[in-house]
């Protein structure tokens, strides 16, 4: 029910941030006969923003305006239902194939979350979600043995740099080039600063050049076999 009379300057001094003292003040006038556009130009706001205040003002009452400091529609993902939001997510891109947008918006539909697209997006970004580009690696990769030689490594480059206090370290790495199959890494949603890792198809012939000799007028390869 709409309040004839309503104190302001408390409401007002109990308020705590710019934007409820604005709301408040916009009431204010209102409620002494000035027009929206002229309210929204005083205070600094739209003229929509003021008649949507007024209207709830109308319906539920001022303390209701001027107590609450958000008067918008719930967020789809709060507090309640974050954790169930971001396991969903994560849950979607651990499969060989991410879900994409519109399945993500499916799956999560299908869950309580009722959005659209563009809200995904908007919610996914605010969770501090990021589509990022997978870092490959071949699927026969030995873990253990990579640790194995990160550890030999750390070690080696130590005990050389003891042994020669005195020189400027390089290190070199000896790499080769093969033919065959390379394959591409899919983008997915990933917490941002966490760059997923995923599988590459890596299907090579038995042909590897192991020299070149190039000249200006005519080249020459050297394929071995495995």
């Amino acid at each position: 029910m709409f309040q004839e009379s309503y104190n302001f300057d408390d409401a007002y001094a109990r308020a705590q941030h710019p934007r409820d003292k604005k709301r408040i003040e916009a009431l204010f006038l209102r409620a002494q006969g000035w027009e929206f556009e002229a309210i929204a130009e005083e205070v600094g706001c739209h003229r929509v923003s003021v008649g949507k205040w007024w209207a709830k003002a109308i319906r539920f009452g001022f303390d209701f305006v001027c107590q609450t400091s958000k008067l918008g529609r719930r967020p789809v993902v709060d507090k309640s239902n974050r954790q169930l939001f971001r396991s969903l997510v994560l849950q979607s891109q651990s499969y060989d194939r991410p879900m994409r947008g519109k399945d993500l918006l499916v799956l999560l539909n299908g869950r309580g979350f009722k959005m659209s697209q563009s809200t995904l997006y908007s919610a996914l970004s605010s969770e501090e979600f990021s589509y990022q580009t997978c870092r490959p690696y071949n699927p026969r990769r030995d873990e253990s043995e990579v640790r194995q030689w990160k550890d030999d490594f750390k070690n080696v480059f130590t005990q050389v740099s003891q042994d020669h206090p005195s020189k400027e370290i390089s290190v070199f790495f000896q790499d080769e080039t093969r033919f065959g199959q390379k394959g591409t890494t899919s983008k997915q949603w990933a917490p941002v600063g966490k760059r997923p890792n995923r599988p590459v198809q890596d299907e090579y012939g038995n042909g590897y050049i192991f020299a070149s000799c190039m000249s200006r007028f005519r080249s020459q390869a050297f394929f071995g076999e495995h």
